[in-house]
């Protein structure tokens, strides 16, 4: 397991999440409004960047699923009103496999 995760983290398109001067939040929560008050959701890793949004959510042991891109998706969208002038860029990072999914709003 500590090879896989050792290969994942290591490769150049995933470390540009790790490394660099910008301002990061682990587990952020974040509120949605609905039409009964507020839920909470719980970003895996947020990057804020000078013009730049993005969201990161870790998959473990999973297939990718359209639900998946839905809720980075949701977050995007939660988190255009909080930063409306930032690009925003959304990515799933299915650890297991190996695969990076881009999500757009």
């Amino acid at each position: 397991e500590i090879d896989l995760l050792l290969d994942f983290f290591t490769k150049d398109e995933v470390l540009e999440f790790f490394t660099g001067n910008f301002e990061v939040f682990n587990e952020k929560e974040i509120l949605k409004n609905t039409e009964n008050g507020f839920e909470i959701k719980r970003v895996d890793r947020m990057i804020v960047k000078a013009n730049e949004l993005i969201i990161i959510d870790y998959k473990t042991g999973e297939e990718e699923s359209d639900e998946h891109m839905a809720q980075v998706s949701e977050y995007l969208n939660i988190l255009n009103n909080i930063y409306p002038d930032k690009k925003k860029r959304g990515f799933l990072l299915y650890i297991e496999s190996g695969k990076i999914k881009e999500v757009n709003i």
